[in-house]
């Protein structure tokens, strides 16, 4: 009797969407810190979080959010971003962010 590898199937397909599902919660918990700090250095519109189906952050297990700082089409956000001063002001912002995200613990399995 020769054993074979199994066959990824559904049984696959329900394990990634599991983790996809998880990495969608983890990117909102992030999201949700780092609206709150941008907000503070910058204009936000007025429903900043979103979602979107993005290639990029659509990886199974790795937690992504895309930050939008502005509109070149936008005289007010263009000078804004001109700004060394205020381009420092939001790096900081997500930067803080990011160190909150990964200080604070996750209430998951995986994490």
């Amino acid at each position: 009797m020769s054993w074979t590898a199994p066959r990824h199937g559904m049984v696959g397909d329900i394990l990634v969407s599991l983790a996809q599902r998880e990495t969608t919660n983890r990117s909102a918990q992030f999201a949700e810190l780092v609206i709150p700090r941008l907000g503070q250095v910058s204009p936000l519109l007025v429903s900043s979080h979103r979602n979107a189906g993005f290639f990029v952050l659509l990886a199974p297990d790795v937690p992504a959010v895309l930050i939008e700082t502005g509109f070149v089409t936008n005289s007010a956000d263009e000078a804004r971003l001109g700004d060394p001063r205020q381009r420092q002001a939001i790096a900081t912002a997500i930067a803080d962010a990011v160190g909150a995200y990964f200080t604070t613990p996750q209430l998951n399995a995986g994490a």
